[in-house]
């Protein structure tokens, strides 16, 4: 994947996704036939140059970001979307850059002003990576939810998760613990996750069936959904099924019984 200038439709970044790990990595192209060497030493004039490109090459990146994040305003594309690749691009230049911080740390760290300059680019190091995680987390809260990226969204302090109530009885003859996925410390609920019980006695995790639904979702059942959208709806049928299933039932809402219970 080529990250193009939205502007002048030059390659900023060539990106392909690693087949074992699912990730997208910059493709780096080497130059053929010389032997491999130890690179020499760079001096902090050059060191310098390379951190103001990769700056540079930020804004780029950035650009292209939000040229892709415009298909999450499209219903029909929305969920062709991986959040994830936003990340792993201004990871990656975070990663340049803190190779450069280490390269200079070992050569010049004993010249006037470089105690400073290090700090200038710890500090924008951070604001990549920062930055990285809030355009992954902006697409996953525009998506439909799986319990996967609820579970980034909760590890990064991006989202709170409450108990709403515990098992009450339903129109179907069986039991629902309910809990909320919120932004984080604002009122606005995400989704919701419903885990259905069979009984009051059953244990915790004795759950029959448990999975995600979106706010508006909230008090339809899947004939409900069905019926409303046509039972060919692959999309509907998606949302109905957003399971969630151990481990992530006990890190992101089980422990949450067991804490009001104590």
């Amino acid at each position: 994947m080529e990250i193009l200038d939205p502007f002048n439709q030059q390659a900023v970044a060539s990106f392909v996704e690693h087949p074992s790990e699912g990730v997208w990595k910059e493709l780096v192209v080497a130059s053929p036939g010389r032997p491999t060497s130890v690179p020499p030493q760079r001096s902090l004039a050059n060191l310098k140059r390379a951190a103001d490109q990769l700056t540079a090459q930020k804004q780029d990146i950035r650009r292209s970001i939000h040229f892709q994040m415009k298909k999450l305003q499209d219903p029909t594309r929305r969920e062709h979307v991986d959040p994830r690749d936003w990340e792993v691009m201004l990871t990656q230049q975070a990663n340049k850059l803190n190779a450069i911080i280490q390269e200079i740390e070992a050569a010049h760290a004993d010249k006037p002003g470089v105690a400073a300059l290090l700090g200038e680019y710890s500090s924008e190091v951070a604001s990549l990576l920062e930055e990285g995680r809030d355009y992954r987390s902006t697409g996953y809260k525009a998506q439909r939810p799986s319990q996967e990226n609820v579970d980034y969204l909760w590890t990064h302090r991006k989202v709170d998760i409450n108990l709403v109530h515990r098992r009450q009885p339903t129109a179907s003859g069986d039991y629902v613990a309910e809990f909320s996925v919120r932004e984080k410390h604002q009122p606005h609920v995400l989704w919701y996750a419903h885990f259905h019980y069979a009984d009051t006695e059953v244990a915790d995790d004795a759950y029959r069936v448990a999975h995600l639904k979106l706010a508006h979702q909230r008090f339809l059942l899947q004939k409900d959904l069905v019926r409303d959208s046509g039972a060919n709806d692959s999309a509907v049928l998606k949302v109905i099924y957003a399971d969630v299933t151990p481990p992530l039932d006990h890190k992101l809402f089980l422990g949450l019984l067991a804490s009001v219970r104590q």
